[in-house]
């Protein structure tokens, strides 16, 4: 536990939005209202409505991630940068190419919400999961901008779409 928290304020505020407002109510302060037997039940229970309002709006946020992998595969390098990625990404979707198999992927990424594996690697599947995902990860299978990777990251760029190309040697672009 944080030890470098302002204390917390007595009671909860009357204000719905100041309550509701992540930056002006921590939710370290919400649980200790709603723990608090000395405030009387109205404040509690506001407490805690708020509590389960915030945990639901997390578990609503959905992210598709897409991962955009050549025929070749990955390299263990890019493999290992995509799961440092992984590990900070809040990722709820996935879209892969047949190539990343569903084993291996599985051994990176854990469990996600649902996963769409497509058949191996062509120009148009690759431009599916660019149209379906938020945000996208390119495994390409060497840096010289050719091939079917690079097209769907070219693509995506023009799309708009968030892209982190990660190199055979593991550095991302």
């Amino acid at each position: 536990m944080k030890t470098d928290l302002p204390p917390a304020p007595a009671r909860p505020p009357a204000k719905r939005r100041t309550l509701q407002d992540r930056n002006a109510t921590l939710s370290v302060w919400l649980h200790q209202w709603a723990d608090d037997e000395s405030l009387p039940m109205s404040a509690r229970n506001k407490a805690l409505d708020e509590l389960w309002r915030r945990k639901e709006e997390d578990r609503l946020t959905v992210v598709e991630a897409g991962i955009l992998v050549g025929a070749e595969g990955a390299t263990p390098k890019q493999v290992a940068t995509f799961s440092e990625w992984w590990a900070e990404a809040k990722v709820t979707r996935l879209h892969a190419p047949g190539p990343f198999s569903e084993r291996n992927l599985r051994a990176v990424v854990g469990d996600v919400g649902t996963a769409r594996y497509l058949r191996p690697t062509r120009s148009e599947e690759l431009r599916v999961v660019v149209l379906e995902a938020d945000t996208l990860v390119a495994l390409p299978p060497r840096v010289a901008s050719t091939g079917a990777v690079w097209d769907a990251v070219k693509y995506a760029k023009h799309r708009k779409t968030p892209v982190k190309v990660i190199l055979p040697d593991g550095t991302i672009q």
